[in-house]
Order: structure tokens, then C-alpha cells, then sequence
């Protein structure tokens, strides 16, 4: 779990995010994946957090694999 997302931009996502979910296919900006994945039942065995190149308000990824707890 390498990356964390930076407050910095925090701001821009919250603003950019309806838009954003409705040219991405519903994808929000503002939501922490792994705690979503988290309280939904499941438990993270791997996950990887970044940037990816691009605007930093919109490039942050998660990967990783989760089972059911």
C-alpha cells in the first residue's frame, strides 16, 4: 500500500466529481475504495494505490484482490 491520496487535491475532486461520474460511466473521484470494499464485507488480501500520469484529481487507481470475510 504504497501511495495515499493527496489532500492537496481533495478540493478538485469534490468539485470535478459530478461531472467526472457522468462522463466516466458513474465513477466518483471522492470515494475511498478500500474502505467501501471494507464495510461491504470483504478483506483486502493486496492493494495497490497511485497516480497514474495525468491530472492528479483524476488519476489516483486502485488495484488489488479482496475475499469475503
Amino acid at each position: 500500500m504504497a501511495a495515499r491520496r493527496s489532500r492537496k487535491y481533495a478540493g478538485g475532486r469534490i468539485t470535478l466529481t459530478p461531472a467526472w461520474k457522468h462522463l466516466s460511466g458513474g465513477c466518483h473521484l471522492n470515494r475511498a475504495i478500500d474502505e467501501l470494499v471494507e464495510n461491504a464485507g470483504f478483506r483486502i488480501e493486496r492493494l495497490d494505490r497511485g497516480y497514474m500520469r495525468g491530472p492528479k484529481p483524476m488519476t489516483f487507481m486502485y488495484e488489488g484482490r479482496a475475499r469475503p470475510q
